[in-house]
């Protein structure tokens, strides 16, 4: 119980630090008063700029590998792509015999 309370709070926390990380970056507004805040403050700008510059190529390997090892993921693939072949082998014979997409007319 100890466990999974403290695994969703640092879930909780890091998704917290991640959306105002987001919000820095994309939101000009936010990103002037944060950079003006902490010129007055202590100097966070460089910590920014260093967080920007590595966590976009962090985050992309540790998605890649998340979703590589995913069983979720992979049997939503796996779901995709059998939906697809079925797709096409019941369109098969409508595309096989030129009639238009929308049926006879």
């Amino acid at each position: 119980r100890r466990v999974s309370w403290a695994a969703f709070t640092a879930i909780s926390v890091v998704s917290m630090i991640l959306g105002f990380w987001d919000l820095y970056r994309n939101v000009p507004i936010v990103r002037e008063a944060l950079s003006a805040l902490s010129a007055r403050l202590v100097p966070l700008h460089a910590l920014f700029e260093w967080i920007e510059r590595h966590a976009q190529i962090r985050l992309s390997i540790l998605l890649t590998y998340v979703f590589s090892k995913s069983p979720l993921f992979l049997s939503l693939v796996r779901l995709l792509r059998n939906f697809m072949a079925l797709l096409s082998q019941l369109l098969a014979p409508m595309l096989a015999s030129g009639a238009p997409a929308g049926g006879p007319r």
